[in-house]
């Protein structure tokens, strides 16, 4: 019996730590979605409209923001490579994940 206590306090231990775990990543989400309203401000006004068009619908192709705005496929990939490199995202699916449309899987 006394084992399964010890058991029970270790779980308890851990899911006191996984709640403190989750605290602490909302502070930093927090974070860095203040730094991130700085660095939009460093954004043209064509980039934040590709910004916004990709925040509401992500799974648009560079072609299909292109139409949306009236510019070239080419024009919309230098957008978004500029855009990344200020946002310090490697790609779009990191870009994406940096602004919070994709919510990281909780495990727990």
């Amino acid at each position: 019996m006394k084992h399964k206590l010890c058991l029970y306090e270790e779980l308890f231990a851990i899911r006191k730590e996984i709640v403190k775990l989750k605290r602490k990543e909302n502070e930093v989400r927090m974070r860095l979605l203040n730094s991130l309203v700085d660095f939009h401000v460093g954004l043209t006004e064509r980039q934040r409209e590709v910004v916004n068009i990709l925040a509401k619908e992500p799974s648009l192709l560079n072609k299909q923001i292109a139409d949306k705005l009236h510019v070239t496929e080419r024009t919309i990939k230098f957008h978004m490579h500029n855009i990344f490199r200020l946002y310090g995202a490697s790609d779009r699916q990191e870009f994406l994940y940096v602004i919070g449309v994709y919510a990281k899987k909780e495990s727990v």
